[in-house]
């Protein structure tokens, strides 16, 4: 994301005093973006009073830009590691322990084999399933065929994700859920006003509608997704999901 739209971004959310938490990733590794330190920093003096979050895999991160990270306003670290490697797991323990014992305040998480413990989500039907993965179920993203292992069995359940997460892409699009991964459900796009009036909107509130009342065949997204449907606003603790939490 260039920084002129990021900018654009958090003055949106500074002019309706947003303090929730913000990302700084969607479906995309963000320790690679060069932008990123500037984009932290950015946040940090437009939105002080928002938690800075970042999600990676962990190859790229040491200990020295994560501490980088922190010092620029990252307050959520968590790192989801994927690889089996015995080396590149203690590498990142060793990550870990030194982040909690330097910065207590640090909401820090590593969590290791998860690619082993977990089933991922159908990320709205949209993932492909490789077969030569010892867990076939557990798909890498892929082209916008469904697979049949991917049938909803959450069809007729509410969904929550619409109203707690906005989501922006690189090019300004605004969309209701990370899990609609080609933003079929396109909403409106960041360029076209402030990013919580798009939120809100009728085409947002539509989608919620039917979503509220269990209905996700109205979309081809929704309708081959496997979502959290159980709404757990009550339940969230430091801004955290009750899946994110399960990590800790």
């Amino acid at each position: 994301m260039s920084g002129s739209l990021f900018e654009k971004v958090c003055k949106d959310l500074a002019e309706k005093s947003f303090s929730g938490i913000l990302s700084f990733q969607l479906n995309n590794e963000p320790l690679i973006d060069k932008n990123l330190l500037k984009h932290i920093e950015t946040a940090q003096t437009l939105l002080p009073e928002c938690r800075k979050k970042i999600t990676t895999n962990g190859i790229k991160l040491t200990l020295d830009f994560a501490k980088n990270l922190v010092d620029q306003g990252i307050s959520i670290l968590l790192v989801d590691n994927y690889s089996d490697s015995r080396e590149q797991k203690l590498r990142l323990m060793n990550i870990e322990d030194e982040l909690r014992r330097e910065y207590p305040d640090l909401l820090v998480k590593i969590q290791y084999d998860r690619s082993i413990n977990e089933n991922l989500n159908t990320r709205g039907g949209r993932k492909k399933v490789v077969e030569s993965h010892p867990h076939p179920k557990q798909a890498t993203m892929g082209n916008i065929e469904t697979s049949l292992e991917d049938a909803n069995d959450k069809i007729n359940y509410p969904c929550y994700r619409p109203f707690s997460s906005l989501t922006v892409t690189s090019d300004g699009s605004i969309g209701l859920c990370c899990y609609d991964v080609y933003f079929e459900l396109n909403i409106g796009n960041a360029y076209g006003g402030n990013v919580i009036d798009t939120w809100h909107n009728a085409v947002a509130d539509k989608i919620r509608n039917e979503l509220l009342n269990g209905n996700r065949s109205f979309s081809a997204v929704c309708g081959s997704c496997n979502a959290e449907y159980l709404n757990d606003f009550d339940l969230k603790k430091m801004g955290l999901s009750k899946l994110e939490r399960e990590r800790l």
